[in-house]
């Protein structure tokens, strides 16, 4: 299944960056069998593909990363990742749920520091399922 590939979008890896929504047509292949395991909706429909930037989310997410979300998907699971809109700022982050309605969110990164936000604040626009990285040699 074809899927959007919204490359003029950024969800920042960092401290949150905004771009305008363009996919200009660009799109990325997923089996039906890939959508169908990972729970999504097999005929792509939900499923957004995007690059990652900055380096809050390395070693797993370097900057320049692409990642696949299931926007179908927002059920937080601890320390699972999640695309966010935070203050209309994009993210990618780890979540974890607290008392009182509360989030923690994590950078994997540890130079940069968990912020703690109310639930309410934070839209949860889906669960990262993929990730591609494209390693150059030194």
């Amino acid at each position: 299944m074809e899927v959007p590939f919204l490359k003029d979008i950024e969800f920042a890896c960092g401290d949150g960056r905004v771009h305008s929504e363009d996919h200009n047509g660009f799109k990325l292949r997923f089996s039906k069998a890939t959508l169908r395991r990972v729970g999504a909706n097999s005929d792509g429909s939900g499923v957004l593909c995007f690059p990652a930037s900055g380096d809050s989310m390395e070693p797993v997410i370097p900057d320049g990363a692409t990642v696949a979300v299931d926007t179908g998907n927002k059920r937080i699971i601890d320390g699972e990742l999640y695309a966010i809109n935070q203050g209309d700022l994009k993210r990618i982050k780890q979540l974890y749920r607290k008392p009182g309605g509360k989030l923690l969110i994590r950078s994997i990164n540890r130079d940069y520091d968990d912020e703690e936000a109310d639930e309410a604040d934070v839209e949860i626009i889906g669960f990262v399922f993929w990730y591609s990285v494209l390693r150059y040699r030194r």
